[in-house]
């Protein structure tokens, strides 16, 4: 590979972000966003899932967070209001934001947890 690219390690995995994505590639997604794997997406789970996808900047914590993006894309996908975001709700989330999301690449290790993700 030349300079800045992306070592896929064996075993690895990628999902391309476009409308037609499967909905076992979005249980895959959810899974990888699920850290505890609950089931269920709580909101640093889902804040560190903006994160990675790039929607927002910055780490956890960093003062610099647009909170009020943070609380409203957490509203948002949390339909039901239940301080939880089910797989169900993760996908409407995910199809309503395809215009920011669409033909990024997500990159999973072998277990499965994501790498990296290559904007379109």
């Amino acid at each position: 590979g030349g300079e800045g690219a992306v070592k896929v390690e064996e075993g690895a995995d990628f999902l391309l972000l476009t409308a037609d994505i499967t909905d076992v590639d979005l249980a895959k997604l959810f899974s990888a966003v699920d850290l505890d794997h609950n089931g269920s997406i709580d909101r640093d789970e889902f804040i560190e899932c903006l994160r990675v996808l790039h929607i927002i900047s910055g780490k956890k914590g960093d003062e610099y967070l647009d909170e009020i993006t943070i609380e409203g894309e957490t509203d948002e996908a949390d339909a039901d209001g239940n301080g939880t975001i089910d797989q169900g709700e993760f996908n409407e989330w995910f199809h309503d934001h395809l215009d920011q999301l669409g033909g990024s690449k997500v990159i999973f290790d072998a277990a499965g947890k994501i790498t990296a993700v290559i904007e379109a």
